[in-house]
């Protein structure tokens, strides 16, 4: 499992949250990548008025390169300067991009970097001068996407990602090192001998590059709007340009050859906003676990166990791991995690089981308890969904359902005992989690209460239900 930046300094993880700051993976990186579009509108002081005065000027120099080219010729003198000044190297511990190892690729360099020069000066010598063509670079260059963009923007800022680290990891007391980078010396922290880098989450965006309302309908990739309007413009195939191997090559002639295409796509690309990644709703879950082992931490009491247990203390410590998936539920919004993003339509059980897992996890190692998780274990009779247990004799069985569920009867009355007789008579525990549905579901929870009572007055079942009410609720501000 990867390491947070927050676990790693010894800082909490709503540390990073409170400050906006990327609570990225160490030795990992995280599938997110800088829009350099955000820096348009961004206000963090390190990075404000950047766009323009860094970022777009950088390109500035082409222009001068190629107009004291004489021809397109790649042995003309300024030819091997335009191809040095696209050499963009990816840098360690950025923690952006592809990679799962750690290592950093090759950003972009070598036949990449001579191809996007020839490139370069053939749209220049064609009088497509503007800066703003770079962003778009990927649209219509071959071996270039997002994380070569957002290799290409680190580098570029790279004196103002360093600064920010640096003050960064001053406020949250995080140990660092002195860097000495162009002209200046940074203290920023280090990770096996190399500095670190912290980003703001509102430079951050998923792949592709990012997101936006375009004049059709809902949230779309500005990509696509982007072609689209080329396409139009050029009365084109949509085929030609979303489709097959030579799609940019189409996307490049039609720029190259066609003064209101070009405009067109210069024109709507600066009026664009791009949208960060939404971490309040982290959709990938990135942050996901990083909560889960905050909320446990702070919910826990100071309370370890015995590294031997009975069956009695097993039981007791499965019951306490439902009961704080129960509290996180119920109290700390973690709700949120059983919807979609757009309305409320319930998530597959699946989902509760993960953050169970997660929660429960958390809440043994916290508490020292030597407790076996076994999901999806075979009984022989049917997967169940957790078995907690401590050797051979102290066994819990959970099963987890949603309430809008056709099987919620059957699970409690039927699936949740066969499981715990394969088990050899191992306690079980049925996890109800409530969600807002279209469904009549009041009438199963009515009887599952009903079943309950009658099984409890008659102690006739080693089964205890849990219910937890995941429906949505209106915020203190709202009630």
């Amino acid at each position: 499992m990867p390491i947070y930046y927050s676990k790693y300094f010894g800082v909490p993880h709503s540390e990073f949250e409170k400050r906006g700051v990327l609570d990225g993976f160490i030795g990992r990186d995280v599938r997110l990548h800088i829009d350099p579009l955000r820096l348009k509108s961004t206000q963090v002081q390190e990075f404000k008025d950047t766009y323009n005065s860094v970022f777009l000027k950088y390109f500035d120099r082409f222009a001068h390169f190629v107009d004291a080219m004489p021809s397109e010729k790649e042995d003309d003198t300024f030819f091997p300067l335009i191809v040095e000044n696209m050499q963009f190297p990816e840098i360690p511990n950025v923690g952006l991009g592809y990679s799962v190892s750690g290592k950093p690729g090759k950003g972009m360099n070598g036949k990449t970097t001579k191809q996007i020069a020839k490139t370069i000066v053939k749209v220049i010598k064609a009088g497509l001068r503007d800066p703003e063509l770079f962003l778009f670079m990927h649209l219509f260059e071959r071996n270039v996407g997002a994380d070569r963009i957002s290799d290409m923007t680190v580098y570029i800022l790279r004196h103002q990602i360093l600064s920010y680290t640096q003050r960064i990891a001053a406020e949250m007391n995080i140990a660092t090192c002195k860097y000495e980078f162009g002209d200046r010396v940074y203290n920023v922290p280090f990770y096996e001998n190399e500095p670190m880098h912290f980003f703001p989450t509102t430079l951050l965006a998923d792949l592709p590059l990012a997101s936006s309302y375009d004049e059709i309908s809902d949230v779309c990739n500005y990509n696509n709007g982007l072609v689209g309007r080329v396409c139009r413009i050029v009365n084109g195939e949509w085929k030609q340009f979303f489709e097959g191997a030579d799609k940019k090559d189409v996307l490049k002639n039609a720029l190259l050859n066609n003064p209101d295409a070009y405009r067109e796509a210069i024109s709507y690309f600066r009026s664009l906003n791009a949208l960060p990644y939404d971490f309040n709703v982290d959709q990938k879950k990135f942050y996901f676990t990083a909560r889960i082992e905050e909320i446990v931490a702070n919910t826990l009491r100071e309370q370890r166990c015995a590294k031997k247990l009975t069956q009695e203390d097993v039981l007791q410590c499965t019951k306490e791991a439902c009961l704080l998936f129960k509290e996180c539920i119920e109290n700390h919004r973690s709700y949120k995690l059983m919807y979609y993003e757009k309305g409320k339509v319930a998530k597959s059980e699946d989902n509760a089981q993960e953050l169970l897992f997660v929660i429960s996890e958390a809440y043994l190692k916290a508490k020292g308890a030597d407790i076996d998780i076994s999901p999806e274990a075979d009984t022989g009779v049917g997967k169940l969904d957790f078995k907690f247990s401590q050797g051979s004799n102290s066994r819990v069985i959970i099963e987890t359902k949603l309430s809008n569920n056709p099987n919620l009867l059957h699970g409690y009355v039927t699936q949740l005992p066969d499981y715990m007789n394969s088990q050899h008579g191992a306690y079980g525990i049925y996890v109800v989690v409530i969600v807002d549905s279209g469904k009549n579901q009041d009438t199963q929870l009515r009887k599952l209460k009903e079943i309950e009572a009658e099984r409890d007055k008659d102690n006739s079942s080693l089964c205890e239900i849990i219910f937890v009410d995941a429906r949505e609720r209106p915020t203190a501000s709202k009630k």
